[in-house]
């Protein structure tokens, strides 16, 4: 993880550095601006660390969240709702319960950034968030070691979990309650880009592949859990 973290760092002072001798100027690596789902992450990691301290406004704190999460389930991007459920719901709740929900929110979120992810920032999506994994190794080894076993022993089992939250997920594919747009806060050309350089946004992925997306973001979680590939559906 540090190694792929540095080599983007490592190139986008390249590229600055460039762009800065090119104007005659210094070169400085700043880091881009949190966008605001990532304010509040940062918010929300705060209060789960100080609530597991036993800290009791961060305790109340996060029970809002936990209310406000069964309340609109999709009010925070994927991303953040991966941490939740990692936090609480599958220490909580179990594998069992928990799984349709995780796998509702890792299906959203790639496609979010199949679409809107640059190159860099699918690979730091992927490899540094530890997207896929995240729900399953914010705890303690305990529950991560009963959630793999249970995944490993109970493939039929699994793979009826899974199609419930890709029905889940089917229904709020489109959903705007959040920002969709939130993969776009990784990946090189923010670095770049608050570091003097070249500001120019990468392209969404064009509508007409869409759907394409939606099935490949669907066949990379099947092979996250070693479920057989979707197929085509539209």
């Amino acid at each position: 993880m540090k190694a792929i973290v540095y080599a983007i760092i490592m190139a986008a002072a390249t590229i600055a550095c460039q762009a800065a001798t090119a104007q005659g100027a210094q070169a400085v690596i700043k880091a881009p601006p949190l966008q605001p789902w990532q304010a509040r992450r940062a918010q929300l990691d705060q209060t789960i660390r100080a609530a597991e301290n036993g800290d009791p406004t961060a305790t109340k704190q996060f029970d809002q969240v936990l209310t406000d999460l069964e309340k609109s389930p999709y009010g925070r991007t994927p991303i953040e709702n991966l941490e939740i459920m990692g936090a609480y719901y599958l220490p909580n709740e179990g594998v069992e319960t928990t799984l349709p929900l995780i796998v509702t929110n890792l299906l959203l979120g790639w496609y979010d950034t199949l679409r809107f992810a640059s190159s860099s920032g699918k690979a730091e999506i992927l490899n540094n968030e530890h997207f896929f994994d995240k729900a399953f190794v914010l705890s303690n080894s305990d529950v991560t070691a009963k959630a793999r076993a249970f995944m490993q022993s109970h493939p039929e089992q699994v793979a009826k979990l899974l199609a419930q939250g890709f029905g889940y997920a089917e229904k709020s594919r489109e959903i705007q309650s959040y920002d969709r747009h939130w993969p776009t806060a990784y990946g090189l050309e923010r670095i770049i880009c608050a570091s003097g350089g070249d500001c120019k946004e990468r392209p969404s992925l064009p509508k007409d592949q869409w759907d394409t997306a939606w099935l490949e973001a669907k066949n990379q979680v099947n092979r996250y859990f070693n479920v057989k590939p979707a197929t085509a559906t539209r």
